[in-house]
């Protein structure tokens, strides 16, 4: 039975669970995961570009460079003591600014 929890998500029988990973529904991979790969296929491709319509400034990334930036920002969250299923929150600003210092 869904169940939805505010707060701390929607969580599933075990039945559930079992269920639709036996059948392949849900593969045991995260989202980041997907990226990974992504990233490992087109490296030197664009994958994102961060305009700031005030200062007309661009920034571009390859795939590498921000899988490079995610793998320091997660290093330095396991720094701090963050663990798998912590919640962490961050407000970013508009704009590349935030990634180029990583």
């Amino acid at each position: 039975m869904l169940r939805s929890h505010v707060g701390r998500g929607v969580s599933f029988s075990r039945e559930r669970l079992e269920s639709m990973t036996r059948g392949g529904g849900w593969p045991n991979r995260c989202l980041i995961d997907y990226f990974h790969d992504q990233a490992k296929d087109r490296s030197d491709k664009t994958y994102v570009i961060a305009h700031r319509a005030d200062t007309g400034t661009r920034h571009s990334f390859t795939f590498a460079q921000f899988d490079a930036i995610v793998d320091r920002v997660a290093a330095g969250l396991a720094r701090c003591g963050i663990v798998s299923g912590d919640v962490v929150s961050y407000q970013l600003p508009n704009g590349g600014s935030f990634w180029r210092p990583l």
